[in-house]
Parts: structure tokens; C-alpha cells; sequence
């Protein structure tokens, strides 16, 4: 049988007797759990066999870069916290997890960005805990958002009204874009059905809930934005050094690391080189899922190299300046589109609002602006700040920003790697290996 990691995990066959990697797992822990796969019936003697190249952690290491939560991600969502915080006025905050979402903008998952905004803001609560005994911020998921943003015609509205009572307001008036309160027609039509399970249906446009027939919504997001006095200044500065630097590269197929991207910009606009690292790593992230939605209409803008140690470099082509083109183009619809502080996407389950929210973020990182994000359909987060001090702390003195969870969590990889190169490299009997394993979950370091 010849099966991936995740379908080999599930195998439940008593009959196996040789387990063949094709090259090593990311970890002990997998390893020691997909040779558990052999000999499991009483009588049968069982072999773990494995093809390796010294190549390959380089890329295991690749990976859980990809998939690892990263010290910049927490600074800059305590960064956002903080911005929210100052343009809500107030210490308790019901957020969509969607302000988050650019910050770990994921290239396969999209639920796993959602994911890693919960177990960011998770991170830094219970590493401030185990520090100090408390934290700056209380953080609970809660289930989801009971109102919604659509876009609605006004027959659409009075039908709706006449339904289900007050049931909406209209916040817009020239695309007629509604606040509308689900749980008031859920309560009355689909409470056989959990709230999750109608918001699902109602938003994906199912044929399976017969509302979907009756009215037509357009979903959208209301995102309450406070641009900063000096807003064009701080992206076209930013914009154009980072731009400049790219565009400098392709015709030599310069090998460019995110480091030097983030040398370029406290060199040229003097920002400090976590702001800079933010702002870099965002933009890529931003870029990725460019290119991603538009592989079928562009060459590829970007190829990337995997070095030793996992370190990463991009080579661009002269097709990323549609890229650069499309950030310039949102970033005046965003500007033109506000009105009162607001501003409105459709069809936000469409790849557009995506774009958006990614230009959004990318704004915010350079100190252009702040947003606040509401209405989706994903699950709401509740954060309670204690002490916004000690949140200004960190953004203020960054460099020296640790978290014990994120440090822990680094280190068991590194040691996990360590082990299995040790296992693949060092020609040991089957008891050796045996031993070495058993030390490393009895936490017994080798010599």
C-alpha cells in the first residue's frame, strides 16, 4: 500500500510487516507513530525501513516554517489588538476573526489562518500567565456573529419585514447595504437546524435552506477604518522603496531573503526592523495569494529557493508589477470608497474581498491606517483587555518581546529533528535506536 502521511496515520490493518519511509517525518513523535503501524497482530514481527537524503530536513525544516506561528505574528497581533483598541474606545472588544487573517494568510488552508488567530492570541494570554500571574488580555471564542452585513433591494427588504419583523436596518443607502439580525429568522424558521450549521448555508447560498430561494442577500463586511494624517506619505515611502527593490532585482534573477527585503526598508525609510519585518513578510503573504488566485491569467511573478537551514529566497519576473499595480488600485478604491469612517465589501466570498482584506493589512502594517472588520461569516473572538500598558510595552520595546510557549514549541522541533538525523545518520542497531527513542519521550538527553 502506498499511502501520504495523512492516510497512512489513519491505516488500521493487523497485518503489516514492513513500514518503508520514503524520507524522514517531521518529527519523533509522527515517526515513532507511523512504524507503530507494523506488527500489530501478536505474532508477526514487524520492520521500519527508510530511504534518506541529508536534503531532506532541510525542507521538514521548510515546512514548519511555513505552518509554525512566528515571533513577528505575535507582535503584530498585539499590534492590531492595540489598534482596535483605540479606534473601538473600549476594553471589551467582539472581533471578527477576519481583522486577523492577513497576519497568517495560509497558501493551502484558509480555515488554518482563522485557527492560528486563536492560538496566537491563546499564546500570548497564557505566556503573560505563566509569567506574571496575569495577563493584559482575556481572550474567549465565541460562537458566531448574530447580525450580518448584505446587500439587500429594497423590495427584498420590505418582504423581509414583513416576515420577520424588524429584522434590519440599512446602513447604506446608494447599494442599500443592510444590518441584518439572523438569529431573529433563524429562531423562527430553522431551529431545527444548529445557528452555525443556517449561517453556513445562508452564506455559501445552499440550496439546501429554502430562505436562499425566497430572498436574495449579497453578503458583505463592514470595516470601520480611521486613516492616519500622514496616511500617503507612510505608503508611498514604504511602497515605493520596497517596490524600487524588487523591481531592481529581476533582470539579474537576484535571489532577494526577506531579510534583505527588511534591510532595504530601514535603510531607505528608516522604520525599525520589526515594523520592517511585518511589513515585508505581509506583503509576500499578500503577493503568494495574488499569484495563487491569478495563475490562470499570469505567468508566475515569483519562484522561490530553499537554502540550508530552511532559509528561503525569491527570484521575481517583470509579471509581479501587475501585482504592484493591483495594490495601487485597491489602495485608492479603499481611500474613494470610505465614506463616514466605513467602508463596504461585497460578495465577500468571492477572491475580491480576500484582496481587500490583505491591502487592508498591508496599510495597517505601515502605520497608514487602522481597520476594524465585522459581519463575516467566521466565528467571533471576545478579547478583554486588563492593561493596555503592558500591550504598549511590547510594541515599544520589541527586540526584547519573548514568549516562553513560541520558544518551547521552536526548540522541541529543533530537538526532533536532531533525533531523527541522529537515528537516519548514525547506523545504529535496532536496540540503539530503540534506546535513543525512548530517551528522547523520557526527556534524557544523548551525549
Amino acid at each position: 500500500m502506498l499511502a501520504t502521511k495523512a492516510f497512512g496515520m489513519g491505516i488500521d490493518i493487523d497485518d503489516i510487516e514492513v513500514v518503508i519511509h520514503f524520507a524522514p517525518t517531521g518529527n519523533v513523535c509522527d515517526y515513532v507513530q507511523e512504524i507503530g503501524r507494523a506488527a500489530r497482530r501478536k505474532n508477526l514481527k514487524g520492520t521500519a525501513r527508510y530511504h534518506y537524503d541529508k536534503k531532506d530536513f532541510k525542507y521538514i525544516n521548510r515546512l514548519h516554517g511555513l505552518s509554525a506561528i512566528k515571533k513577528y505574528q505575535l507582535i503584530s497581533v498585539v499590534q492590531k489588538i492595540y489598534e482596535l483598541y483605540k479606534l473601538n474606545k473600549k476594553s471589551n472588544l467582539l472581533l471578527d476573526a477576519e481583522n486577523f487573517a492577513y497576519i497568517f494568510e495560509n497558501r493551502n488552508d484558509e480555515n488554518s489562518s482563522v485557527n492560528k488567530v486563536k492560538t496566537a492570541l491563546l499564546m500570548i494570554q497564557r505566556d503573560f500567565e505563566a509569567k506574571y500571574g496575569f495577563s493584559p488580555i482575556s481572550v474567549r471564542p465565541i460562537p458566531l456573529f448574530a447580525e450580518g452585513y448584505f446587500e439587500v433591494r429594497p423590495l427584498i427588504q420590505r418582504k423581509l419585514c414583513a416576515d420577520y419583523g424588524d429584522c434590519l436596518e440599512e446602513v447604506e443607502s446608494i447599494r442599500h447595504i443592510c444590518r441584518v439580525n439572523l438569529k431573529k429568522i433563524w429562531r423562527k424558521d430553522y431551529p431545527q437546524k444548529t445557528f452555525p450549521q443556517f449561517k453556513y448555508l445562508l452564506y455559501s447560498r445552499s440550496e439546501e435552506l429554502d430562505f436562499n430561494k425566497r430572498y436574495s442577500l449579497n453578503p458583505a463586511l463592514c470595516v470601520t477604518i480611521n486613516f492616519e494624517a500622514n496616511f500617503y506619505t507612510k505608503f508611498k515611502v514604504l511602497w515605493k522603496a520596497f517596490k524600487d527593490f524588487v523591481k531592481e532585482s529581476i533582470p539579474s534573477r537576484k535571489n532577494l531573503s526577506i531579510d534583505d527585503m527588511v534591510k532595504n526598508l530601514v535603510d531607505n525609510c528608516g522604520v525599525n526592523k520589526y515594523k520592517a519585518q511585518s511589513i515585508c513578510e505581509i506583503i509576500m503573504a499578500s503577493m503568494s495569494a495574488y499569484a495563487r488566485l491569478n495563475s490562470r491569467s499570469i505567468h508566475r511573478m515569483f519562484g522561490e529557493k530553499t537554502f540550508a537551514g530552511g532559509n528561503i529566497k525569491y527570484f521575481f519576473t517583470v509579471t509581479v508589477n501587475s501585482y504592484f499595480w493591483r495594490v495601487e488600485q485597491l489602495t485608492r478604491e479603499i481611500v474613494d470608497g470610505t465614506q463616514e469612517n466605513k467602508f463596504y465589501l461585497l460578495n465577500i466570498t468571492g477572491n475580491t474581498a480576500k484582496e481587500y482584506s490583505a491591502m487592508l493589512g498591508i496599510l495597517e502594517a505601515m502605520g497608514a491606517l487602522s481597520f476594524d472588520m465585522s459581519g463575516g461569516a467566521n466565528s467571533q473572538i471576545f478579547v478583554h483587555i486588563n492593561q493596555i500598558g503592558n500591550l504598549k510595552n511590547i510594541l515599544n520595546n520589541r527586540g526584547q518581546y519573548r514568549n516562553r510557549i513560541l520558544d518551547t514549541v521552536t526548540e522541541r522541533h529543533q530537538t526532533s529533528v536532531d533525533t531523527l538525523t541522529r537515528i537516519f545518520e548514525g547506523n545504529f542497531s535496532s536496540a540503539e535506536i530503540w534506546d535513543l527513542l525512548e530517551n528522547y519521550f523520557l526527556g534524557i538527553k544523548d551525549r
